[in-house]
């Protein structure tokens, strides 16, 4: 309802009173409230994967960054003070006319209600013209101006505009601007927030309160002339009518309509307005301390007509004692109400205000820029529509950009330039001629976006991506000098290959990194800088005495490799043997009959009999023990002597040197210990039985020693134990995985079944003759004999007789470990757990004539699987800024027999801050390996069954593309996700079956590609 006060009144009084006058939100509050909401929102992601800014929010124009720009716009909208006169919005009235009339009448007075203000084209009431069509305006000057400078004026100008129209939205948060409430004194809610500046900072920074998505397209039209585009339905969708309250309590609800139906200002308790009406409160039971005087109150609660709001309002200290017509009244607001208006409310202008960046970046366009595969300099975006929705009727077109940010528009081949597209739906656009000097290419889409229209000078809905926007450069290891491979030419480096074997790109992209052999006596390190501004495409040339071009590049320093330094970690290792000598054994009796008339022995079937399992030896030998880890040259490399060698090849990776010159020129190596092969061996007893001296068949075997057993001890399988990031030049230890003391203590078994001869498995035959009468009537031992198993049917199997059954445990029986941080050893996986074989061990496989059977022995193996969870890899993140961190691959085989039966975890490690996430986790058993790594992404190979290459995001959004069956052993990747084919020197897009694009400029022939990713990088094209 509008407030019944005259024109020339509140002239006078807006001349005579403070210019904090209709002021909602204090500037600082407005700030505060933007500056989260674009860190809530899609403002950043937007930045970098649509328009190109690979520092996002962050990134800078005309010396201010884009954030900054939408908080200051947030502040500056009540500048001048005659501008808040349009920052007021009544929700009952009706864009269609209905309720109280329609919106052209909502506002304060004769002046401009706020949904109106925000889409205004002609803002008269200073401080310049800020609307959501002039935002638009910027906007697509932004993407299609020749000039960078024009451009990023036109950027600041957009992101202005957004902080200004996010201001408008806040104010919908303050009771007193939906109530049309101008309070020419003050109001209290309004005063009391820039006094409570810690609690409205804590509720700022809360969880914001989102509308939803679907308020964007209820379906109820917007008939006002000025109003027209959706974004309206953040202020007011036009479905509370003051008759149903309940409504507002849903996120699909203007912020206006919330605020007005659920709060009071200090102006209209209980009047002017139908809700919160005298039926929605309850006079709480108990008094409460009000909180910055502690008297005690006693306070109405809102506990129905929409949303719960504990303290409504409070009433004066003689309200029980007025008559009812009185009483209304005497209900005010105070320091209490406010703290619970402002838990409502507050979390709601963030949300509402990200839901307004939100809507203006709305659109999408998921596509890439392609050949045409007959004319390779014809090109045209092919893709989808990524908006949720339609692309109806407007343009696509491709813009250009040369090497000194010149942009022009690439030439159109086809005179139909309109899309029609649904969301999700493909996308392409008409032929385009490339421009032969672009490296980046923009596709901007310009016309109605859903309902955003073009009219009456808005360019409707803008959508833009850019397309390419780096260029790569690759350093190339020639015959004896380093050069610098470009899409201009290869140029040469005044770096020679025998001093410097490895050179890799710096955290500048005008810094290099370069060492020496490590085998040397004393290894060292150089640091170069390309004598180039930071990001610069420009190759600085200078003529050497012989008159020959190189690039002109200064030495920054030398180091030595620190030979010896201590890595703070004590290796406690321990391995125990428990060694246990079995003997199988059995009786082959085989009788024989006297024949007295023919005075000879006949013999009769024999018999199998006396199955025995006999424990010979079982003992245990241990080694132990304990050393520092020194990362010195005699236990540099595989086949050090040392219990322990050291390294700088991160794994299986094709990266070999992993070093680094930071942006403030610190050099940094990677380097991993694993421990050695163990030469020593535990020697134990080895026993047999043998005949008794008198061959009696009674008597019982003797036992005798033999060769001893050899048992070599050993390490478990567990991939490198450390790795450590060293500071060269310092000598000083930034990261390692390994605790002070990193102990490594595990006991195996080991089974022996070898009666006489060190065969694999073999059974003890003891072979007796039986004399029935005649001379040598009795018991003979005949020989013994070590029988291996035989080989036997599946049928003979089945029947098989056991003789005798012994269980025993093998391999691995336990292992304590302790080699990481709790942040790392979290993530281990779990062992697989105990595994059990049964084997069936024939000795014979029967004899039917003679009704002799099958028979063996059955053996049991235990084993108590302790396979030891592995960081195979580890690779060094460039980081943006902040703490150093690192990538870990995590890994454990899960069948010792099979090495492509891997689980595996990326993950990512802040040792600074002890923390550590898991990116990724494979859902195939495989054998993985990190293909490439850049400050944005990872790619893995898994190899095995199912292969696959996973594309895996280091960013806050963890996306992960998969291609199936797809080794890509040619790819490597670049910032932020740039798939990028070495062979044939093409981004591809990120499809399940990658397809090559137009991108980049290809680098200049006549070297050859390397696999090594360090030796690639990628410089923005501004």
């Amino acid at each position: 309802m509008r407030q019944p006060i005259a024109h020339i009144g509140l002239l006078l009084i807006w001349f005579t009173i403070s210019s904090k006058v209709l002021i909602a939100y204090d500037i600082e509050t407005h700030r505060a409230i933007a500056e989260r909401a674009v860190n809530v929102s899609t403002f950043d992601r937007v930045l970098k994967s649509a328009l190109g800014f690979v520092d996002g929010q962050r990134s800078v124009f005309l010396n201010r960054r884009a954030e900054d720009w939408v908080r200051d716009g947030a502040a500056s909208e009540d500048a001048p003070v005659s501008r808040v006169l349009n920052h007021f919005h009544s929700p009952l009235y009706q864009a269609n006319g209905t309720g109280q009339g329609p919106w052209s009448k909502a506002g304060l007075l004769d002046y401009q209600s706020s949904v109106r203000w925000a889409q205004n084209r002609n803002q008269t009431s200073g401080g310049g013209i800020w609307s959501w069509p002039t935002a638009r305006q910027r906007f697509l000057t932004a993407q299609t101006a020749a000039t960078k400078q024009e451009r990023d004026r036109a950027l600041a100008d957009t992101f202005r505009a957004i902080g200004q129209l996010t201001h408008l939205v806040q104010d919908m948060s303050v009771p007193a601007h939906v109530r049309n409430d101008p309070h020419p004194i003050s109001d209290g809610y309004e005063d009391w927030v820039p006094r409570s500046r810690n609690l409205i900072n804590s509720l700022i920074a809360g969880p914001p309160i989102y509308p939803n998505q679907s308020v964007f397209s209820l379906g109820i039209p917007i008939p006002d002339s000025i109003a027209r585009e959706s974004v309206a339905r953040l202020w007011d969708t036009d479905q509370y009518t003051g008759s149903n309250p309940a409504i507002t309590s849903s996120p699909m609800i203007g912020l206006s309509e919330y605020t007005n139906a659920n709060f009071f200002s200090d102006d209209t308790v209980l009047k002017n307005f139908p809700f919160p009406a005298k039926t929605s409160l309850t006079l709480r039971e108990l008094p409460e301390p009000e909180p910055k005087k502690q008297e005690l109150r006693r306070y109405f609660r809102k506990d129905r007509d929409g949303e719960t709001v504990e303290h409504i309002a409070v009433p004066s200290a003689l309200y029980k004692f007025l008559p009812d017509a009185l009483k209304d009244k005497k209900i005010g607001l105070d320091s209490r109400v406010y703290e619970d208006y402002a838990k409502k409310l507050l979390p709601r202008a963030v949300g509402y205000s990200a839901a307004l960046i939100d809507h203006f970046f709305r659109g999408q366009l998921d596509v890439d820029l392609f050949n045409d595969p007959e004319n390779p300099g014809k090109v045209r975006v092919e893709g989808t529509n990524g908006s949720a929705e339609k692309l109806d009727g407007g343009t696509l077109t491709i813009y250009a950009d040369n090497a000194e940010g010149l942009r022009s528009t690439a030439q159109p081949l086809d005179p139909d330039l309109t899309i029609v597209a649904d969301a999700g739906q493909p996308v392409s656009s008409a032929f385009f001629l490339a421009p032969e000097d672009a490296e980046r290419f923009v596709a901007v889409y310009q016309g109605k976006l859903g309902e955003e229209a073009p009219e009456g000078g808005s360019p409707g809905g803008v959508i833009e991506k850019v397309l390419g926007g780096v260029r790569v450069e690759q350093l190339v290891k020639r015959f004896t000098t380093w050069s610098l491979r470009t899409p201009k030419g290869i140029f040469t480096l005044p770096i020679p290959t025998q001093d410097v074997s490895e050179l890799r790109w710096g955290d500048n992209d005008n810094t290099l990194i370069g060492r020496s052999s490590m085998a040397s006596s004393s290894p060292q390190f150089y640091a170069y800088k390309i004598n180039r501004p930071l990001g610069s495409l420009d190759i600085p040339l200078i003529n050497q005495p012989d008159g020959t071009a190189v690039v002109d590049v200064s030495p920054l320093k030398q180091v030595s490799f620190p030979m010896g330094m201590y890595l703070g970690t004590v290796i406690d290792f321990s391995h125990t043997i428990h060694y246990q000598q079995y003997i199988l054994s059995y009786v082959n009796t085989e009788t024989w009959t006297w024949n007295e008339t023919f005075r000879f022995y006949n013999s009769a079937p024999f018999q199998f009999s006396d199955g025995r399992v006999q424990l010979m030896v079982d003992e245990t030998a241990s080694l132990n023990r304990s050393y520092p880890v020194v990362l010195d040259a005699g236990s540099y490399g595989i086949g050090s002597p040392s219990p322990y060698f050291w390294g700088l090849v991160p794994g299986f990776s094709s990266k070999t040197g992993e070093m680094a010159l930071t942006k403030d020129g610190r050099i940094l190596v990677l380097v991993f210990v694993s421990l050695s092969p163990v030469s020593e061996k535990a020697t134990f007893r080895a026993l047999t039985l043998a005949l008794p001296p008198s061959l009696d068949g009674n008597d019982a075997l003797s036992v005798r020693e033999v060769t001893p057993v050899d048992v070599p001890f050993s390490v478990p399988d567990m991939g490198p134990v450390l790795w450590a990031l060293v500071d060269v030049e310092s000598g000083q230890v930034v990261a390692s995985t390994a605790p002070s003391t990193l102990s490594v203590h595990h006991q195996t078994a080991s089974t022996n079944f070898t009666p006489y001869a060190p065969i694999q498995f073999a059974m003890l035959q003891i072979k007796k003759d039986r004399y029935i009468g005649g001379p040598q009537d009795g018991l003979r031992y005949s020989h013994l004999q070590s029988v291996a198993p035989s080989i036997c049917s599946p049928e003979q199997m089945a029947v098989l007789v056991e003789f005798g059954e012994v269980s025993v445990q093998e391999g691995n029986v336990s292992s304590v470990l302790n080699r990481f941080p709790p942040e790392i050893g979290a993530l281990e996986f779990a062992s697989p757990g105990a595994g059990q074989t049964v084997t069936r061990y024939p000795f014979s496989c029967g004899y039917p004539p003679d009704g002799v059977p099958p028979s063996g022995f059955k053996v049991t193996s235990s084993t108590n699987v302790s396979i030891p969870t592995q960081v195979g890899e580890a690779f060094r993140i460039t980081p943006l800024s902040g703490p150093e961190q690192l990538l870990l691959l995590i890994s454990q085989q899960q069948d010792k027999t099979d090495p492509f039966s891997n689980l595996g975890r990326l993950v990512k490690w802040v040792p600074q801050e002890n923390g550590a996430e898991v990116l990724h986790e494979f859902s195939s058993r495989a054998f993985h390996t990190t293909r490439s790594v850049s400050r944005g992404s990872a790619l893995v190979q898994s190899r095995g069954s199912n292969p696959a290459t996973t594309l895996v995001s280091l960013q806050d959004n963890n996306s992960v593309n998969v291609f199936p069956g797809s080794m890509l052993f040619s790819y490597i990747v670049f910032e932020p996700q740039f798939l990028y084919n070495v062979v044939d020197l093409k981004f591809y897009t990120k499809d399940a079956s990658p397809r090559r694009t137009a991108l980049p400029a290809t680098l200049a022939p006549g070297a050859s590609a390397s696999s090594q990713d360090y030796r690639y990088h990628v410089i923005p094209v501004k």
